[in-house]
């Protein structure tokens, strides 16, 4: 039996466990409250042996899927990661049930015939918005 697909998110915590902390990227499981509010769980091992759910507040405009691809250097590609092969700095994206790469906010292409063992993430569009290139 083949194992299914790693569901992974990232998003940019704003509390931990409902205390404020420095923001900091965190990976885990999404939950989306009714309100719009966004939320990271993940289990951790405590010193002493013992599991402990940590939750964490995330910026709902930060959080992005793990597109279940790595890049040439085995890093796991997130939506938002910037892909600087080539020369020509584009964005990870999902669009029309598929995983691609599109130039910055608002322009149009958007490709989806990614060899994604191929690409080198350089940043991310949170971080490194500078990165990005337009489409001309």
């Amino acid at each position: 039996m083949q194992a299914g697909r790693e569901i992974e998110f990232r998003g940019i915590a704003i509390t931990e466990n409902g205390i404020e902390c420095l923001p900091k990227w965190v990976y885990g499981n999404l939950i989306v409250a009714n309100n719009g509010d966004c939320f990271i769980t993940r289990w951790t091992r405590t010193e002493v042996g013992e599991y402990r759910k940590i939750t964490y507040q995330v910026i709902p405009e930060t959080v992005g899927q793990f597109a279940g691809f790595r890049d040439k250097n085995g890093r796991k590609i997130y939506e938002g990661d910037i892909d600087g092969t080539d020369g020509v700095n584009m964005y990870v994206a999902f669009e029309n049930g598929t995983y691609g790469l599109k130039y910055k906010k608002g322009d149009r292409y958007f490709d989806d015939c990614i060899n994604w063992d191929q690409c080198e993430i350089i940043g991310n569009i949170f971080e490194n918005p500078e990165l990005l290139q337009s489409a001309g």
